[in-house]
């Protein structure tokens, strides 16, 4: 009966064995699928922080356009220029900002 006792114990412990290491190999394809995620976001991240700067440059420039705009309009307002002279000055203005 004692070995009749220990077989069993023993097909028990290889029965949570085999649960064991499946269970183990079920965790690491998880953790492999978590990892590459957490790769693709990292460069998601990195990809939309530069597409950010990019927009942030564009809107800076944008800014400084419509405020070189705004200060001809008002020159021309008080009759100082002509259309043509302003038309020139941001001509002038945005050639300088696209070669910044």
């Amino acid at each position: 009966e004692a070995l009749s006792n220990l077989i069993t114990d023993w097909d028990v412990v290889q029965s949570k064995l085999a649960k064991l290491k499946a269970e183990h190999s079920r965790l690491g394809s998880e953790f492999a699928q978590a990892e590459q995620d957490c790769e693709a976001r990292s460069r998601r991240r990195s990809m939309l922080t530069a597409r950010c700067s990019e927009l942030e440059e564009s809107c800076s420039s944008s800014k400084q356009e419509v405020a070189a705009a705004e200060a001809a309009l008002k020159e021309m307002s008080t009759g100082a220029v002509s259309l043509s002279d302003v038309r020139a000055k941001l001509r002038q203005e945005k050639e300088s900002l696209s070669v910044q």
